[in-house]
């Protein structure tokens, strides 16, 4: 994933988010790592995989608004289109 570009887009947004390299313990990191084995078995180059940790909706102030923030952000992001801007139009 884009960590960086995300990163940014998410800061712009008022969305404090941070990048790290850590898998996370058990099912973050086999869910994360049954992904990276399927894309490797795939053989494509094509694909765009990773993984975004989320905290819960209600806890630290984060809101359903915010996580639908932050999958709007990141699909824009990893495509590289102006969602909002294509939603006035």
């Amino acid at each position: 994933l884009p960590s960086e570009r995300l990163k940014e887009a998410y800061g712009k947004a008022g969305i404090s988010a941070e990048i790290s390299n850590h898998a996370g313990n058990f099912v973050s990191n086999y869910s994360f790592y049954q992904l990276m084995n399927y894309v490797q078995s795939t053989g494509e180059d094509s694909f765009i995989a990773g993984q975004i940790h989320v905290p819960l909706v209600n806890r630290y102030g984060f809101s359903k608004k915010v996580l639908g923030d932050v999958v709007e952000i990141t699909v824009a992001t990893i495509l590289n289109i102006n969602i909002r801007e294509k939603s006035r139009n």
